[in-house]
């Protein structure tokens, strides 16, 4: 039997052991003897019923506040029947506080099967808990008046609780209870009794750290046994950290018997498990806020760890020609000079001079600019660079080996209508020129382009047509030309990095499945599966960031995830996830972080400062109509 998978809800905690001590809203022991049902009228399976009210006798007087429609409920098949709670009256007509009685609001309908449910939530006069649920069921007469209200006979004969056998325990777990040094992924509780397998369910059978649920699928093993289940969870475990099992009372045998008393126990992952070094909630810190929050901007890192913001909107859809610089030193942001043409999801470059190039962008009016401008971080002022052949949003903008740069596909409105862009071309700093660099192997917008380790450049996602299709810009030849092998998976407004050993990783943008290409023989690999953690989604988020950090990890945030707000409306996200080459058995894995990003984002930029911190910068607006003011300084744990 497989259960369905755990919710994955994006809670704050920390990468820490769970205090010791009872959980909020566990039972005290202490809180007096068993607390058990004797008996019921009507009894359980019980035919031709001609009474109303339902009555329970428990071996110890009941707390009435605990009894209501949610811990004892009577249901007309699926429809949950409205009532009322009192005490009942025992031997010479006393109120017996040993015995409930719901009375219904209105009369039971003639030939119902009604059924009752008495959770563990209903408790003694001492505060202990129901040891076992109660779950009876019996049928009404076909011949009982319709529309009148029958009371309980006057000697009520109580029907013995059916016998659901001695309660079940937690017989041993793998890994063992405080075991240290786990190199295993899988978890296995191991009851002393066949169990419902109903009852075992991702809030009754929970594995936890820092006190969030890791997210996985609960099912018993190939075996079969009915005494055993089994938790694979949806990530590798990371190394070096501590987990805990937690087996709630709700669980139950197959006779109805509940768990004994709750069930705690912690291990600890090896220091030296395949895995990735997650990052904490300390890692990331607020930095000063912009004086004009913005998406679709660009961050471009000065010398002295300085970054320029540039453009963007700041209005959603409204460009903006405002500029602010980030002074490392002093941990505060300062106006530039305005650029000279508005503009939003243009591209800029870091030139060798230190200069910063930006080009294209949607312009104020909608159109497509085939604009381009200089920053001078030594004056804080833009001058106008020549323009480009073709106008482009978009695009990319790549700094070659050699100090030029590639601008690549984007989309434009020069022939009237949008469409994508199939040219490139490449600027020369020194004399302020842009050369064709012939046509795409594809036209492409909102794609990526990666510098190479030997050069060349590569330009994936975005395609024209949907088409799964990538390739390869070479400088020697100042031509492109499709890679020898091809994406899996469409994807466009994704993120890239170049990571361990000089491989691309590309993420987000559409599919679930994240993809690794290889350089050396120009192939695509899976490599993990990144879609919103916490969201019952199967695609990946647009517009996140993928950022390379110590440790040959890569950190990959926020993002949109179109319809995952509920309703059908976006929701820009707040998630962690890192991705490390060692996961998946060599292959690379996601590893979702268990707690927010301070701030959601989606369309931000994360840019290094150079002293191991990265500013992370804008986003798509999730408090006001304007886009994101709050920064971000993102300090990777090592």
């Amino acid at each position: 039997m497989r259960l369905p998978p755990l919710p994955s809800a994006l809670l704050l905690g920390t990468l820490l052991a769970l205090p010791a001590g009872p959980l909020p809203g566990a039972e005290d022991p202490d809180a007096g003897p068993p607390f058990k049902v004797t008996g019921t009228y009507p009894g359980d399976g019980r035919e031709g019923v001609l009474t109303d009210p339902v009555a329970v006798r428990f071996n110890r007087p009941l707390d009435l506040s605990s009894a209501t429609a949610t811990s004892l409920v009577l249901r007309n098949g699926a429809q949950k029947l409205a009532g009322a709670f009192s005490t009942g009256a025992g031997k010479g007509g006393e109120p017996d506080p040993r015995i409930l009685v719901w009375t219904p609001a209105a009369p039971l309908p003639p030939g119902a099967r009604i059924s009752l449910e008495g959770t563990l939530d209903l408790r003694s006069d001492l505060g202990r808990g129901l040891d076992d649920v109660l779950e009876i069921s019996f049928t009404v007469d076909p011949a009982k008046p319709a529309f009148t209200q029958t009371p309980l006979p006057g000697k009520v004969k109580f029907a013995r609780r059916p016998k659901v056998g001695p309660p079940p325990v937690v017989r041993w777990t793998d890994p063992l209870a405080g075991f240290g040094s786990v190199f295993s992924d899988r978890i296995r509780i191991r009851f002393n009794r066949p169990m419902n397998g109903g009852t075992l369910n991702p809030s009754t059978v929970r594995i936890l750290t820092g006190g969030a649920d890791v997210p996985g699928i609960l099912h018993y093993p190939s075996s079969g046994d009915p005494r055993e289940v089994e938790f694979l969870p949806e990530s590798p475990l990371f190394p070096g950290t501590s987990y805990q099992m937690l087996v709630t009372r709700e669980v139950r045998t197959e006779r109805g018997a509940n768990l004994r008393e709750e069930y705690r126990a912690g291990f600890s992952t090896s220091p030296f498990k395949e895995g990735v070094r997650p990052v904490r909630p300390e890692d990331f810190t607020p930095g000063p806020d912009l004086a004009l929050g913005r998406a679709f901007h660009t961050a471009s890192p000065l010398s002295g760890g300085d970054v320029l913001v540039a453009g963007g909107e700041g209005v959603p859809g409204a460009p903006t020609a405002v500029c602010e610089v980030f002074r490392r030193g002093s941990a505060t942001f300062e106006r530039a000079g305005d650029l000279g043409d508005s503009r939003r999801k243009h591209a800029a470059v870091t030139l060798k001079s230190g200069k910063v190039l930006v080009c294209g962008g949607f312009g104020a009016a909608g159109q497509t600019l085939a604009s381009a401008e200089l920053f001078d971080p030594l004056s804080g002022t833009w001058s106008p660079a020549s323009s480009m052949a073709s106008s482009r949003a978009h695009h990319t903008a790549t700094l070659l080996q050699d100090g030029r740069v590639l601008v690549a596909g984007g989309f434009t409105t020069a022939g009237g209508t949008f469409d994508y862009e199939g040219t490139a071309e490449v600027y020369h700093p020194t004399t302020d020129a842009w050369v064709p660099a012939g046509p795409l192997a594809w036209r492409r917008g909102g794609h990526t382009a990666t510098l190479l380790n030997d050069g060349k450049v590569l330009l994936a996602g975005g395609a024209r047509s949907q088409a799964a299709v990538a390739e390869l810009y070479d400088p020697a030849v100042n031509a492109c030309r499709r890679t020898a092998g091809d994406p899996a998976e469409h994807r466009i407004f994704h993120a890239a990095a170049l990571v361990r050993l000089g491989s691309v990783l590309l993420a987000g943008g559409g599919p679930a499945q994240a993809e690794r290409y290889e350089p050396e023989t120009e192939t695509f690999y899976p490599s993990g599966s990144c879609p919103p953690f916490g969201l019952p989604v199967s695609e990946s988020p647009w517009y996140p960031t993928l950022t390379p950090i110590p440790g040959g990890r890569a950190a990959f945030l926020g993002g949109l995830s179109l319809g995952g707000g509920g309703g059908g409306s976006d929701l820009v996200l707040a998630q962690i996830q890192l991705w490390d080459t060692r996961g998946g058995n060599g292959t690379g894995a996601f590893f979702p972080m268990l707690f927010f990003l301070p701030v959601p984002r989606a369309a931000h930029t994360v840019t290094p400062l150079g002293d191991g911190r990265f500013l992370v910068v804008g986003g798509l607006g999730t408090e006001t109509s304007f886009n994101e003011r709050r920064t971000t300084l993102f300090f990777p744990s090592n």
